[in-house]
């Protein structure tokens, strides 16, 4: 997730001015422009600029005796590390000026930031604050939502990946190894169990159900959960109302909840606390720091077949 916010960030700009100023507004203007060419001056190029930055002062006239014509370019560059950006002034009478990888971290807090293209700031801010938590599960490992990445070997038996432990649970996630890159997971919202183990079929409550593009919603009034194939690799379910959302894609599944679950989640997930160092508990706070290996074991659904192969503690 955090990949994906810095990839799609818009983080190359181009920027170009053309200005026109007359007598008084260039007086104006002088003052601020000495200051700004003071700090331009250790990036100026002396063979790419025809006159010399501490003289510049575009007096020269274009047209009209009363203003002062040209035209500025700006190219910023907005990296993680080592931000910068380039400015060429083009005056009249063919003089120009270029200053090259001007360092923007001296800004410190007040250097400019990349803009958000794919992801909305409040976005944004809601991942990086913890407003939301989000977690991945493949066969064999698992992100939980406090950040922190372990190996878990599923097995073929149900296990809690994600679930609210309050004394009210209102939803769970369960996953399980369907072959070496291939899980499926059933959800529990409300009274209603809906199981995904390929991108073709769902299970609701018993009954098969095509999956299509066509957004299919609980047959219940008090419209639960929502589920589409939003595309050929990928099915979603959202739950607006207990603010869950679960992706699938056969060889991962991915759970993200709202801040109503922080410290009542539970799972391979993790407890959603904000700490990733405290992941490794079992059901119940019955077990502390756990191996990865004893979480999976610990969270298997003891029912069934399944019964003799979960343990409460290692």
């Amino acid at each position: 997730m955090q990949a994906a916010i810095d990839q799609t960030n818009l983080r190359e700009s181009n920027i170009t001015i053309e200005y026109k100023l007359d007598v008084e507004a260039r007086n104006r203007w002088k003052r601020p422009a000495v200051v700004l060419l003071a700090f331009l001056v250790p990036y100026w190029e002396e063979q790419s600029s025809s006159t010399a930055a501490h003289v510049h002062s575009h007096a020269d006239t274009q047209g009209d005796a009363e203003y002062v014509e040209g035209k500025v370019e700006i190219d910023v560059s907005l990296r993680k590390r080592s931000p910068t950006l380039d400015i060429h002034f083009h005056g009249s009478q063919g003089k120009e000026e270029h200053f090259h990888n001007v360092d923007l971290d001296i800004l410190g807090p007040l250097k400019p930031q990349p803009v958000f293209s794919r992801f909305s700031p409040f976005y944004y801010k809601a991942f990086e604050s913890g407003i939301f938590g989000y977690c991945v599960n493949t066969p064999k490992s698992v992100l939980t939502f406090d950040n922190n990445t372990y190996q878990a070997d599923l097995t073929d038996c149900p296990t809690l990946l994600a679930g609210d432990c309050d004394d009210k649970p209102r939803f769970a996630v369960l996953s399980r190894k369907l072959a070496a890159d291939k899980v499926g997971i059933s959800v529990h919202v409300g009274d209603h169990k809906i199981e995904f183990n390929d991108l073709n079929n769902a299970i609701v409550d018993g009954k098969q159900v095509p999956l299509t593009d066509s957004v299919y919603t609980d047959e219940d009034e008090e419209k639960m959960y929502k589920f589409i194939k939003y595309n050929p690799n990928l099915v979603i379910l959202a739950s607006d109302k207990l603010g869950i959302f679960v992706g699938y894609t056969g060889n991962y599944a991915t759970v993200t909840v709202g801040s109503r679950y922080r410290s009542t989640a539970c799972g391979l997930c993790g407890n959603f606390d904000g700490n990733k160092y405290n992941d490794f508990i079992g059901p119940d706070n019955t077990c502390k720091a756990l191996s990865p290996a004893d979480m999976t074991k610990a969270y298997i659904v003891r029912e069934g077949g399944c019964a003799s192969k979960g343990t409460p503690c290692p």
